[in-house]
């Protein structure tokens, strides 16, 4: 019973101070730490960009810059902005500004991880729907290893900016993996059955076989051969075979 006892009492010493420390904690979240401070927000619709930013800068205000196309304001002037003016917020808020760019302007869709059929078709469909003789403008290619032959790298301009209606869109596409070269044999004064089974093996692929008389070479010896010897050739290459018809 003794042992019961002080156990009680060890366990009723720990609860206690549990409680206190739990009570010390929230007495100085809610009376010692420093509460934040409000400011109201400043009106800065109409306004240069720049004049807005130090504005809202000087309250200790962050800012979110959203490019939107108008008729009524120059570019870099603010056209609305959220929250309102004169609500009070905490310091550090953030503002959404949304700001000219002027008019007449279409906004330039993400064509990225688009084939480059698709890229033209949602080109098509976006002239249709802005009445725009937007269109793609240069088209550059390149090897890369991750990313699928035909398929777009990157764009100028980027996606999400602003431009007129008769611009256009350039386009960086990838070629696919970079090929490994070879370069071709001889297969000239060699039997068809011989030359076919070194192609064959090596991975290539005969892609025709032409015959032509030659008084000067018998029957079913290679006469010409396209591409030519020493030529640099990939594995996707079509090799092409004259044989000697006889005479």
């Amino acid at each position: 019973m003794r042992k019961i006892k002080k156990l009680a009492k060890v366990f009723a010493v720990l609860i206690f101070f549990t409680l206190l420390g739990l009570a010390v904690a929230v007495f100085t979240f809610i009376y010692l730490t420093p509460a934040q401070k409000e400011v109201r927000v400043p009106d800065v619709t109409g306004k240069d960009f720049s004049e807005a930013f130090d504005l809202l800068s000087a309250e200790g205000l962050s800012i979110k810059k959203i490019k939107r196309p108008s008729a009524d304001l120059a570019p870099n002037y603010i056209i609305s902005q959220n929250p309102a003016s004169g609500k009070l917020v905490k310091a550090g808020h953030k503002v959404e500004l949304l700001v000219s760019i002027g008019e007449n302007l279409i906004e330039v869709p993400d064509l990225g991880g688009y084939s480059f059929i698709e890229a033209k078709n949602a080109l098509r469909r976006l002239q249709a729907e802005s009445d725009s003789d937007l269109k793609i403008g240069n088209i550059s290619y390149v090897s890369c290893e991750k990313v699928a032959k035909d398929y777009i790298l990157s764009q100028n301009p980027p996606p999400d900016s602003f431009i007129l209606p008769e611009e256009s869109i350039s386009l960086l596409v990838s070629l696919g993996q970079r090929p490994t070269y070879f370069y071709m044999p001889e297969f000239i004064g060699q039997e068809l059955g011989e030359a076919k089974e070194k192609i064959e093996k090596t991975g290539f692929l005969v892609e025709k076989i032409v015959k032509r008389i030659s008084p000067n070479m018998r029957s079913g010896l290679i006469i010409d051969q396209s591409p030519i010897s020493a030529s640099k050739v990939t594995r996707d290459t079509g090799i092409v075979l004259v044989v000697s018809g006889g005479i």
